[in-house]
């Protein structure tokens, strides 16, 4: 007799599969072209409204979606402009104050602007696994863009932000009074606290580009390559790095030489980044509370300057004619010192970690014979060095925290290139400081109550 198989019946319980891909809602914009008009009034009524600046955005498009356990919102933007209507008739290559890169010539180019933002449900099967249990993820991509600054046109459009968005000196900005909170209120409030969720952003720009435009005539054009951005913030905690890439400053009065030249290379780098930058902080109710709020890291690589006396005079020149701005960097160091003031409050135990790489400056000879190399006077101002620790000041349990500082310069000094006929060039080094043999050096050790430093240093 045969044996019969028995199986076990579907109860109908178990969930059916999800697939994490589906589409749920979504929702496309798309805009061919987007055209925007600034305009300033006349504060009497008597003249008739000023055209400050237009914007002209290309290929403007939103995608959103939502999915089981995630929704996403990307932005895409091939092209900006903002026309300048502030200079009376300019010439065509400074029409426009802001500007990308023309799309047609990089076909394959995303264009200007890409954003994508992604929220995500913490009960995803791929929070872990794929998001690295991180809730909102925002992640921003620009490309090259062009800023053409102009005197009159930064400053009145400056001036036009500072008198629309800003309140007029003293006018009262506590008029509402704040609304009585009872205690039924405070309650309701503190059970819809949300739980910490991780929060990335990363931004990435390939090209800056800003032109100087001194009264029609471009004297030079500095360029930032290759900077990125992240941000993470986790509850009470935060952390910024930050990335900058190459950097120049070209000279474009000097037309008879090559751009390459070092007559015209004003300011560069010397090694493979200008800067590495990360800051973080602490919650000091954590248990991995590492003793203070926050560090800072910093490493900066050295700006090679090639001192040619015209065309930096040229620039001190234009840098002159902005003397109507200081009132705006009056208001703005106001508004940093009450924002540094409220930062003290909140960390009072800072840890940083600083190496900075001080300019490289070249005397490069003007006049050079056919044949032979420039003869070049070169001079390494060193590494600017500072860090420091918290430490307790004896073996107690109640000891005091004293911070233990660090700071110093070092590797200072002068290098000459001469260039002979039938000979090879000739190198002389001047060392004037070595970290080796004679360090600068102040280790700090201080309390509230009192301080000890010491340092030393070698005469030049």
């Amino acid at each position: 007799m045969k044996k019969a198989d028995f199986k076990d019946a579907n109860t109908g319980n178990q969930a059916p599969e999800v697939n994490l891909f589906q589409k749920n809602f979504q929702f496309k914009f798309i805009v061919d072209k987007l055209q925007g008009s600034l305009y300033r009034s006349d504060p009497d009524g008597k003249n008739s409204d000023k055209l400050l600046a237009e914007l002209v955005a290309e290929s403007f498009s939103l995608d959103f979606y939502q999915r089981p356990f995630d929704m996403v919102a990307e932005v895409s933007l091939r092209a900006l402009t903002l026309e300048d209507h502030v200079e009376q008739a300019p010439l065509p290559e400074f029409k426009n104050i802001v500007y990308s890169e023309d799309a047609s010539i990089e076909p394959e180019s995303k264009g200007l602007l890409q954003v994508k933002f992604q929220k995500v449900n913490p009960e995803s099967p791929e929070f872990q696994s794929v998001h690295g249990g991180v809730s909102t993820n925002l992640d921003v991509d620009i490309s090259t863009i062009n800023l053409v600054l102009t005197r009159r046109t930064l400053l009145t459009l400056l001036d036009f932000v500072l008198a629309t968005f800003t309140s007029p000196a003293g006018a009262d900005q506590n008029t509402l009074p704040a609304p009585d909170t009872t205690d039924d209120e405070s309650a309701i409030a503190n059970d819809t606290v949300p739980s910490e969720d991780r929060i990335r952003i990363k931004a990435e720009l390939k090209t800056i580009s800003v032109i100087f435009n001194d009264d029609g005539v471009r004297i030079a054009t500095l360029s930032l390559n290759t900077a990125s951005v992240a941000l993470m913030l986790m509850g009470k905690t935060m952390r910024i790095a930050a990335r900058l890439g190459n950097l120049s400053l070209v000279d474009d009065v000097n037309q008879g030489v090559s751009e390459q030249s070092s007559l015209r290379q004003l300011v560069t780098i010397e090694g493979k980044e200008l800067a590495d930058f990360s800051y973080e902080t602490f919650d000091p109710e954590s248990e991995a509370y590492p003793g203070h709020d926050s560090t800072i890291f910093l490493r900066a690589g050295s700006l090679k300057v090639n001192f040619v006396t015209e065309p930096f005079r040229k620039l001190m020149e234009f840098a002159v004619k902005f003397g109507k701005m200081q009132a705006v960097f009056n208001a703005a160091r106001e508004a940093a010192a009450n924002q540094a003031t409220a930062v003290q409050e909140r960390a009072t135990r800072m840890q940083f970690d600083i190496l900075v790489s001080t300019p490289i400056i070249v005397f490069p000879r003007t006049v050079s014979i056919e044949g032979l190399g420039r003869d070049t006077l070169t001079a390494y101002l060193g590494e600017i060095y500072a860090k420091n620790k918290f430490v307790p000041v004896d073996d107690s349990k109640q000891a005091d925290i004293a911070n233990q500082l660090s700071a110093g310069i070092r590797n200072v000094r002068l290098e000459s290139m001469l260039n002979y006929h039938e000979q090879d060039a000739e190198v002389i080094n001047y060392c004037l400081w070595s970290h080796k043999e004679h360090p600068l050096a102040i280790p700090c050790f201080g309390t509230v109550s009192r301080s000890n430093c010491t340092g030393q240093h070698r005469s030049l």
